[in-house]
């Protein structure tokens, strides 16, 4: 099967879910990977990046294809082309690809604007954030609603990471739950990322507008002899206290390293309306290395409550850090079974199952 799959990620992004679902289906079919379109706007705002196309392989069933941007309108302006003009350019250079291809694959509701007007070909929609709720911009957030409402009345079938999309979609009839996993690496070389004698509370992620920071100072004062130890880009300010120390972007192979250096892992969001709506996939790759987990409280956390430490208040999390913390899986068999029942490998047969129930109903 020939899949055209519209990513909201360039692929070689952080490593999150489009990659691993687009790699893990290319074992068996042929993948197009269709990165985020570069407008010429864009890039006179960061100039690191490129309007131009750019296509490669990664295997022989993987192809990565960012479209030429130059005559593209970037989002907070689609709007102004409600005919989708600017568009065209765009769906020229996908016009033999979207001929050819047995199912489109829709990572992130904007992509819809490419699609024609009858969509003859299986239409799958992976709804794995709430894009409205993340943007801070009421144009967008109005454009992001307007295009997943075109989107859903065209889909043959949905998938959904959490269970509050799943609630808000019961209109549907061909929605189905299918949540974040991970991806097991051999750690390399844990002593080596972060050397210390002190006890380590970390966290491995994006930190952005949804991170708690306050809750990582209160961590910090509470705990002055420990380290806080945060792995990952950052898009806001970040705090200078002696015992909290950022690591920035490291290497994905690095990863399970920095997890196994920590003594206990956090989940510190903040308790917003968009906390329910997240699946959240370092959760799994915690447990995948068999790590204490503190977290704040959510509706997709409650999976977890018989594995993990979880926490409505700071006084709570307070008190559960001087404590001493269990590793989640008390047995190999325990652990295993977490390990085959979430990994992304799973979670890829499970999607193709439904694919193919679908298609001879």
């Amino acid at each position: 099967m020939k899949i055209l799959y519209f990513s909201p990620l360039a692929f070689h992004d952080l490593k999150q879910r489009p990659q691993e679902i687009a790699e893990a289906l290319s074992k068996r079919h042929d993948v197009w990977y269709i990165e985020p379109t570069i407008s010429y706007i864009g890039t006179l705002k960061n100039k690191a990046l490129s309007c131009y196309t750019d296509s490669y392989d990664i295997s022989p069933t993987l192809h990565i294809l960012k479209l030429d941007g130059r005559f593209s309108l970037p989002l907070r302006m689609q709007f102004m082309d409600p005919l989708r003009i600017n568009t065209i350019f765009e769906r020229r250079q996908l016009s033999n690809l979207l001929k050819t291809c047995d199912m489109i694959w829709i990572g992130y509701e904007v992509w819809q604007r490419l699609l024609p007007l009858d969509v003859s070909k299986m239409l799958v929609y992976d709804k794995m954030d709430d894009n409205v709720k993340l943007s801070s911009d009421s144009i967008i957030r109005k454009y992001l609603t307007n295009c997943e409402k075109q989107l859903l009345k065209k889909c043959n079938l949905i998938f959904v990471t959490a269970r509050q999309f799943l609630d808000r979609m019961q209109a549907y009839s061909n929605v189905y739950l299918v949540p974040n996993g991970f991806q097991y690496l051999q750690p390399m070389h844990a002593q080596q990322v972060y050397r210390t004698s002190r006890k380590v509370f970390g966290y491995i992620g994006k930190i952005s507008h949804w991170f708690d920071t306050e809750a990582v100072k209160r961590l910090a004062v509470a705990n002055p002899d420990c380290d806080i130890i945060l792995v990952g880009p950052c898009d806001i300010s970040k705090c200078k206290m002696p015992n909290i120390k950022y690591a920035g972007t490291v290497p994905k192979e690095e990863v399970p390293d920095w997890i196994c250096s920590f003594d206990v892992c956090l989940y510190p969001f903040k308790q917003t309306e968009l906390l329910d709506t997240i699946n959240p996939v370092k959760i799994y790759e915690y447990l995948a290395y068999n790590k204490p987990v503190l977290a704040v409280n959510s509706n997709e956390i409650q999976e977890f409550k018989k594995l993990i430490y979880i926490y409505d208040t700071y006084d709570e999390m307070v008190s559960m850090s001087h404590k001493k913390l269990n590793v989640p899986f008390k047995s190999e068999v325990e652990y295993k079974n977490f390990l085959e029942q979430n990994s992304w490998i799973t979670r890829v047969e499970q999607i193709e199952q439904i694919i193919n129930e679908v298609k001879e109903s």
